[in-house]
């Protein structure tokens, strides 16, 4: 198809396919006649599987088997990981957000449209952040957290101090939603009384 199609050959259509798609995402198999049996490793580096001309109609099968059941494992693995993301966010702090973005919708429209502002950045960095194995920038988790704190303070006002002191660069890398969750727990139970929570 992509020699005949597209003016490619089929290295390069699978590096196309790479270049948006993992190979748990989206598996290739990749037929080749008999006599092309080497695969050279630019090729290999794309495909999951392949079979060579002419083959029976029960290998075909299973390998397709075994391809469709690689997808529904990647999707599934990505379906629980973003269950757990969504699981560490507490609706009782989206509730509470929401609770103290309505009264200022009609008092302080602009104050709402910045309180907004930042429940959307916590929200786009909480639920939708990549992979949970996969670093990211240090930067990215203070975004999250000075999104996080932002929101608190206009729930919380004078009750809530806080101070960032960051001694790295942006190169530095961790995973993603380590420190946040420590933030929300002295914010949880930390504020106590008429005393000042100081982060």
């Amino acid at each position: 198809v992509g020699t005949i199609f597209l003016s490619m050959s089929a290295q390069q259509l699978c590096q196309v396919i790479r270049d948006k798609y993992s190979m748990g995402r989206l598996p290739i198999l990749y037929i080749q006649q008999q006599t092309l049996i080497d695969i050279n490793d630019a090729v290999n580096d794309h495909i999951n599987d392949f079979i060579v001309e002419p083959f029976q109609q029960q290998a075909l099968l299973q390998k397709l088997r075994s391809l469709v059941m690689l997808k529904r494992s990647v999707d599934d693995t990505v379906r629980a990981r973003l269950d757990f993301l969504q699981s560490q966010m507490d609706p009782h702090f989206i509730f509470n957000t929401m609770g103290t973005i309505m009264p200022l919708c009609i008092q302080q429209p602009y104050k709402a449209y910045e309180v907004l502002g930042y429940f959307s950045d916590y929200l786009r960095a909480s639920l939708f952040s990549r992979e949970l194995q996969q670093p990211i920038a240090l930067r990215q988790e203070l975004d999250l957290i000075e999104a996080y704190l932002q929101i608190e303070k206009v729930r919380f006002g004078d009750k809530i101090s806080y101070e960032m002191l960051v001694d790295c660069d942006d190169s530095h890398q961790i995973l993603p939603l380590i420190i946040e969750p420590i933030v929300e727990n002295c914010v949880k139970h930390g504020i106590k009384g008429d005393s000042v929570l100081r982060i």
